[in-house]
């Protein structure tokens, strides 16, 4: 499908090229190559996999690091809309 994102297996997005094969499937590259890898939609991928690709395409929230100082002085929305946990830990979905 157009318009659809397509993954590796491991979660990762691809922006290449494809190509159909004749089963159907949806390959890597323009033509199938030794190098073609198929690709899945979201909904194909496993549920770990899935857990990670929307743990960060979908505003997951990061843990700060110990160079980061400024952001403990910060107030918790600010600081949440920026994309880093308040006091670290799972997010929670709304």
């Amino acid at each position: 499908m157009k318009g659809v994102k397509h993954y590796l297996k491991d979660g990762k997005e691809w922006k290449g090229d494809t190509h159909k094969m004749k089963d159907g499937t949806l390959h890597s590259n323009k033509t199938h190559t030794k190098t073609s890898k198929p690709l899945f939609h979201m909904k194909e991928l496993s549920k770990t996999v899935q857990k990670k690709v929307k743990g960060f395409n979908e505003g997951g929230l990061t843990k700060p690091t110990s160079n980061q100082t400024g952001l403990k002085k910060l107030p918790t929305a600010v600081r949440n809309k920026m994309g880093y946990m308040a006091k670290g830990g799972a997010t929670k979905k709304k």
